[in-house]
């Protein structure tokens, strides 16, 4: 995505924002407002989030690619890369492939 599509970025402020959302599923009792707005607009389909993969919990799955979004606390997102990179390396190729 190259730009943000604003209208797209409004209505994921709304839903999250708007509603009184369940705080049922792996990964959100402590999740953010910021967080849950930015995962909504990558991905509005619930479907495809907070799928575990391996011992952890991705916040969107789709097509065999993996979003993780980190707005804090960055060093809890060791875990997960050392998990999700393998999966990517194999999708995609080496770093030093043309596909990054």
């Amino acid at each position: 995505m190259d730009h943000m599509d604003q209208k797209r970025f409004e209505e994921a402020k709304r839903k999250i924002i708007g509603v009184d959302r369940q705080r049922l599923g792996i990964g959100t009792l402590s999740e953010k407002t910021v967080h849950a707005i930015f995962k909504d607009y990558y991905e509005p389909d619930e479907d495809h989030q907070e799928i575990p993969i391996e011992n952890y919990v991705a916040d969107i799955y789709r097509d065999g690619e993996i979003i993780e979004i980190q707005t804090r606390q960055f060093n809890r997102m060791r875990g997960k890369l050392q998990a999700f990179l393998p999966r990517l390396i194999k999708k995609y190729g080496s770093y030093g492939s043309e596909a990054f």
